[in-house]
């Protein structure tokens, strides 16, 4: 199935690429192009976009039927991509050939047709599995005392697994029968074992591991909650013992080179490609209400260092005095244009030229108005911590949801605890995953206004 729905990606991409080019050039210049080029378009886009949906496993049935967790990376995996040819194009000197214009209806009209693609297969999957058309791999289910059989299958059904053998471990003795039981399922097709660690003694989970690895099966542990969190932290020995890193300092001046470099390269490309967007959104603004097409308000950054940060306008009256008055819901200072660019989140496209300038990163924790961080380093104990790193466009915090207005201080602490979860977890793949929600994050216009 993974093939199929690969291949069914690589066909709409091909397809898209050739009917928004050959549909664009004739609907803009009156003349039908030839198919050839945006064909060798199509299959760069197919390769480059199947690859990243490889990487990270989004072809595996187990993750196909989950359409919610797709759609954020398969639009900014669309978005980096169209990005990339944008650039390509430009620097080829080619942009005769291949407007912006164009590659931008190509990524939208291949990117609607993949999310509508998968939705249907999510539903395919899960309406298969339910009546049995498509079989689920078979595996055999150890688990430690207290686990209800039902809720055991259900658990691992959502992955598109079978427990056709379960055995219990509560007692030292039942392990010896554990290599007969196993040998029995290999037998009969099981070709994964899945063991359930809750309720388990330390002693019989070290006997389960001993003899579990003598087994030329693949094996899989399904923690609890309690340990779950501490699997996905770093992890360093330090001689005989393994050390799990629950807070880590700020970055260190390898990684701060690292990001800044990051940063400068990403910028410069978006400045690139929303050029065209930045232009509209500049005349829209100025035709509607009266006033500056860019809002500048002082904000603290890296170490408290003061920095103007660069708005579209979108209001009719601007407070650059630092007073802390932030947006509501139908907050009738908003504009019309304000409103959308609000919504949209292209009122903070300006501040790409602020992470240029060096004043802020593309990721990292929101800054807020001076008022509103003297208010609240007052309340809030670590509060000030968060500016141990430059502030950024996007952040952990807003694509968890901790996105507009906080207006108590519970809300605020919850946006805090996701800043300082980022500080101590910085990797520059990080940095990527959160852009790359950012742009699915950016339809939810829940929390924006």
């Amino acid at each position: 199935m993974s093939y199929l729905v690969a291949a069914v990606d690589s066909v709409i991409v091909v397809v898209a690429a050739i009917v928004s080019g050959i549909g664009y050039h004739h609907f803009a210049f009156g003349f039908w192009d030839q198919p050839t080029k945006y064909l060798a378009i199509g299959l760069v886009f197919a390769a480059g976009f199947v690859l990243l949906m490889v990487a990270k496993g989004y072809y595996k049935p187990s993750v196909l039927v989950f359409f919610s967790k797709q759609l954020a990376y398969i639009v900014a995996s669309s978005f980096i991509l169209a990005t990339f040819l944008a650039l390509v194009v430009f620097l080829l000197g080619a942009s005769d050939s291949f407007s912006r214009a164009a590659i931008a209806l190509f990524a939208a009209t291949s990117t609607g047709g993949i999310v509508l693609s998968r939705l249907a297969w999510a539903q395919y999957i899960r309406v298969a599995t339910t009546r049995g058309t498509v079989q689920k791999k078979k595996v055999m289910l150890i688990r430690g005392a207290g686990h209800d059989t039902a809720s055991s299958q259900a658990q691992l059904s959502d992955f598109g697994l079978e427990a056709v053998h379960v055995l219990d471990i509560d007692e030292q003795g039942q392990l010896n029968q554990l290599l007969p039981r196993v040998s029995l399922s290999i037998s009969n097709n099981v070709s994964e074992i899945y063991v359930m660690t809750d309720g388990m003694s330390r002693d019989a989970l070290q006997g389960l591991i001993k003899q579990l690895r003598t087994l030329p099966v693949p094996v899989h542990f399904m923690l609890d909650s309690f340990v779950s969190q501490f699997a996905v932290l770093p992890v360093s020995t330090f001689g005989e013992t393994t050390i799990v890193e629950l807070q880590r300092a700020p970055l260190n001046l390898a990684e701060r080179y690292i990001k800044r470099g990051f940063d400068i390269v990403f910028a410069s490309i978006a400045i690139f490609f929303f050029a065209p967007l930045m232009l509209l959104a500049a005349i829209a603004i100025k035709l509607d209400t009266p006033g500056p097409v860019f809002f500048r308000q002082q904000r603290r950054g890296f170490n408290n260092k003061p920095f103007d940060i660069l708005k579209f306008r979108s209001m009719s009256v601007m407070e650059s005095s630092g007073a802390m008055t932030q947006a509501i819901k139908n907050d009738s200072r908003i504009t019309r244009v304000g409103r959308f660019i609000r919504s949209t989140s292209v009122d903070e496209l300006p501040q790409f030229w602020n992470v240029l300038f060096g004043h802020m990163s593309v990721v990292g924790p929101r800054p807020h108005a001076v008022s509103q961080e003297d208010h609240y380093d007052q309340l809030i104990a670590r509060y000030a911590f968060r500016r141990h790193v430059k502030p950024g466009i996007t952040g952990w915090a807003q694509i968890n949801g901790h996105r507009g207005a906080t207006p108590t201080v519970s809300s605020m602490e919850d946006r805090l605890e996701h800043d300082l979860w980022y500080m101590h977890h910085w990797s520059l793949w990080l940095d990527i995953r959160i852009m790359l929600r950012t742009f699915g994050a950016m339809f939810d216009r829940k929390s924006a206004f």
